[in-house]
């Protein structure tokens, strides 16, 4: 009700700013970008983790990271990604889950605290400068 969701939203350029100008190290972020350009602009300055986690329920925690590396990634190689998807996984402490699939509400997975984590890791593969978590 307080609006932190239309602020996250706004400073990750999902949403149009009503008047004023989201800066980042003192240059404007978006200056006259269409939202879609806006969001490819300022996902390669920050991770935008959303109240909705959006996963393939059958996908395993492993497999759903290595599928968000490789889109994050396209120009490293398969021990790269491998590399970036261990290391934030250790950050994360998600070993214990990687062979669990993701779930839903009619198909058990992972915990929603881990799946919360999922969502985070799966943004840190980005190496963002800057993380939002709604």
């Amino acid at each position: 009700g307080a609006g932190k969701t239309t602020l996250l939203s706004a400073l990750f350029g999902d949403k149009d700013l009503a008047q004023g100008t989201v800066h980042l190290r003192g240059e404007p972020l978006f200056r006259n970008k269409r939202r879609s350009s806006r969001r490819r602009h300022v996902a390669s300055e920050m991770g935008y983790v959303r109240q909705r986690d959006i996963f393939i329920e059958a996908l395993t925690v492993k497999e759903t990271l290595l599928f968000t590396a490789r889109l994050r990634m396209p120009e490293a190689s398969n021990a790269e990604v491998a590399a970036r998807v261990a290391a934030v996984v250790h950050d994360m402490g998600l070993q214990q889950t990687l062979d669990t699939t993701i779930g839903s509400t009619m198909r058990r997975g992972i915990s929603g605290g881990e799946l919360k984590r999922v969502n985070i890791a799966a943004e840190l593969l980005g190496m963002p400068k800057v993380l939002l978590l709604d």
